[in-house]
């Protein structure tokens, strides 16, 4: 799904997240712990910020019990890649929710693994930023629906819903499916089914999300 297995791919994302908790597992143990229980699916780019999306599953048994134990949003700054051909290194900010890498925020993030040396990266100075939840008038699929934070509130997903960008178009997932799939919606508020690694991975479902509910 998305930029994974065409240009950027999955092995050169998995061992650059790899080495980021290998770095900060002492700071976020829970972001270690996660990670023992998820798993890539695929990654797309995203636009705001310009950024590497990143997908994952998670161990359902595991998730059911333990997600209160995951409920962070921040921004982390002080993790470095050498550039290349440079040697220089560049700050990487890095965006986790619920204890996963969610954004690699970098310029052209199709070529991550050709600007970058992948195996040359380095603490400089950790910070954090804690993300607070999205407000519904900041958040994009309310915005697109036109509904209100409460309407469809026990059948939707939307206060984690992010962007998906595929064959050049924007989703906003709306119902996370497991394993990387998820129903989403675009920019005219039309219901799509995205299924991950699938021949169709984009496929209309609805026409509005009243019908579709």
């Amino acid at each position: 799904m998305g930029i994974f297995f065409r240009k950027i791919k999955k092995k050169h994302v998995e061992a650059f997240e790899k080495s980021v908790i290998e770095l900060i597992k002492e700071e976020f143990p829970n972001v270690e712990l996660l990670s023992k229980y998820s798993n890539l699916l695929g990654g797309s780019l995203c636009h705001e910020p310009l950024s590497l999306c990143l997908m994952h599953s998670f161990d359902s048994e595991y998730w059911e019990k333990n997600r209160n134990k995951h409920k962070t949003h921040f921004r982390l700054t002080g993790i470095e890649l050498a550039q290349k051909p440079s040697g220089h290194f560049v700050e990487i900010p890095l965006v986790f929710s619920f204890d996963t890498l969610q954004y690699i925020v970098v310029d052209e993030p199709m070529y991550f693994h050709r600007n970058f040396d992948l195996n040359r990266i380095r603490v400089n100075n950790l910070r954090i930023e804690e993300l607070p939840p999205l407000k519904e008038e900041d958040n994009e699929v309310h915005k697109i629906l036109d509904i209100s934070r409460g309407k469809y509130g026990d059948k939707l997903e939307l206060d984690y819903s992010f962007e998906i960008e595929l064959n050049g178009y924007p989703y906003y997932t709306i119902i996370d499916l497991e394993d990387g799939n998820y129903v989403a919606t675009d920019k005219n508020g039309v219901i799509y089914r995205l299924i991950h690694d699938h021949e169709e991975p984009v496929k209309k479902i609805s026409d509005n999300i009243d019908e579709f509910i």
